[in-house]
Formats: C-alpha cells, structure tokens, sequence
C-alpha cells in the first residue's frame, strides 16, 4: 500500500493568539513608518505581509497627510538632502520628523502618499532621471519615463489606482510660439506622457497644482 502524502507544515501566526488578519490589518496597519520599518526586520513573513499593494495602500491611508521640505546636512562628513516632514499636531520641539536622507545628487520633486520623486541630473548620461522612493520600505525604482519635462506635481488616480504625474514642457505651437503643453504620466508605465492641453505664455507661471476629482489642476 502507497503511503499517504505528508502535509505540509502549519506556518506559525505571526503573534500567538490572535489570527494573523488581526496582526495585519489592525495593528501593524495602524504603526507609524519608524516603527513598521523596524517590524519588518522581525522575520521574513512580517516583511512579506508589509510589502504587498493592499497592505501599504492601508497603511498609507492611515497616515496623517504632512507637508515635506528639504534641507541640506553634512551627514559622516558627507554633504546630504535631509528631507523632513512638518508635523504641525505636535509639540513645539518634535514638530519635524526625519523621512529620509538622500545624497547630495538627488532632489525632492514632488511627494504623495508617503512616496517621494526624486530626480538626478547627470552631465555623462542623458540629462536628468527620475525615481520613487517609498521611505518606509526603503525601496526605490528608477523611472523610464519621463525626460525632458518639469514636474508640477504627482497625485493618485483612485478610478485606475494608479500615481500619476502632471508635467509640462515648453513646445511650439502655430498660435502661440512660446506656449506650455501639459501632460499626463502614469507611473510604471512604458508609454510616454499623454498630452492633454496646452497654455499661452500670458498665463503665466503655475507653482501650486490644485487636486480636484481625482485630477491634478
């Protein structure tokens, strides 16, 4: 008689006595970026839970939205970009909180959902590149796309569930010789930015993009 197959091991929980759906999505959903960081140290089915889509999305909308700015350090004798987030519901002396120190070569571009821009220009190669950063996972991934444009600002598009960003770029136009088309690019994506419009130079110059429906203005 064939011997009856063995099954496979019973994976621990990730905390004795309480189901790991409660671990997940009640506790650890509800950390703050330093603390989760350090709980995904813990073992590497903590950092798998942590990494998907659904958990970080979660995550994110637990958090309280800051404004980011950036400043430069000399960080171990090395000249660097500390980028902070302003917490304005804190006490006076703990109102700036450290997000991520970057080399001097990087630039904050924009910020969304706890996910930074960054650029890097680089005179040998072809000009400046763009990357996300997610600090809270450490993870980082270079953009293909977008060169030759100026990022006004990077917005997530809850119908497709994608991070889009609104660029603009100057280009010729039979009207008006100096005008601003403005473009639409989806981040991931292998297709270059969908034009949507563009403005007359008379219009002048937009610094503060607006979201309104889903849509960056």
């Amino acid at each position: 008689m064939a011997e009856a197959p063995t099954s496979q091991p019973r994976r621990r929980p990730f905390l004795l006595g309480l189901p790991d759906e409660i671990v997940i999505w009640e506790i650890l959903a509800r950390l703050d970026p330093k603390s989760l960081l350090r709980c995904r140290a813990v073992h590497r089915d903590w950092r798998r839970a942590t990494s998907s889509r659904s958990f970080l999305l979660a995550h994110h909308a637990r958090q309280p939205t800051l404004p980011t700015l950036s400043c430069k350090e000399y960080r171990l004798g090395v000249r660097c970009h500390d980028i902070l987030a302003f917490d304005h519901r804190a006490a006076t002396d703990a109102q700036l909180h450290s997000v991520a120190w970057l080399d001097e070569v990087f630039h904050q571009e924009a910020s969304c959902d706890g996910l930074l821009l960054l650029s890097k220009f680089n005179m040998t190669a072809s000009g400046t590149s763009f990357s996300v950063c997610n600090p809270a996972t450490r993870e980082h991934a270079l953009l293909g796309q977008p060169r030759g444009f100026k990022i006004l600002g990077m917005y997530p598009h809850r119908p497709t569930g994608e991070y889009r960003l609104l660029l603009k770029r100057r280009r010729l136009n039979l009207i008006a010789n100096h005008s601003i088309g403005c473009y639409v690019f989806a981040l991931g994506s292998n297709q270059p930015p969908r034009y949507i419009g563009w403005l007359e130079a008379a219009s002048g110059v937009f610094n503060a993009p607006v979201r309104v429906r889903d849509s960056l203005h």
